[in-house]
């Protein structure tokens, strides 16, 4: 993840967990929380519909990817959406300026 991202969206309960590799700062909403600020804040309700809706389209890519692929390719796969990644980051600061 990165800076802003929301992570863990849907429940109290996960099947996966994050390590950090550096340091950061992780705040954590209870779902009660959550809905309330998505009721109170149109700009966060539009924030995490997107967010959902980019974790729904990656699982959809991750599993054809883990079906489909070999190991080379999972990996090649793997640095190409990250390599993507780090570029819109980047387009994104660029923007912020």
């Amino acid at each position: 993840a990165y800076p802003g991202d929301l992570i863990g969206l849907g429940s109290d309960t996960h099947i996966c967990d994050a390590d950090a590799i550096q340091c950061c700062r992780i705040e954590a909403l209870s779902v009660a929380i959550f809905h309330r600020a998505i009721h109170a804040d149109p700009a966060f309700a539009k924030l995490a519909k997107d967010e959902v809706c980019h974790a729904l389209a990656n699982a959809q890519d991750h599993a054809i990817v883990v079906s489909r692929f070999t190991a080379a390719e999972r990996v090649a796969h793997f640095l190409v959406r990250l390599s993507e990644r780090a570029r819109q980051r980047g387009a994104a600061r660029e923007a912020e300026r």
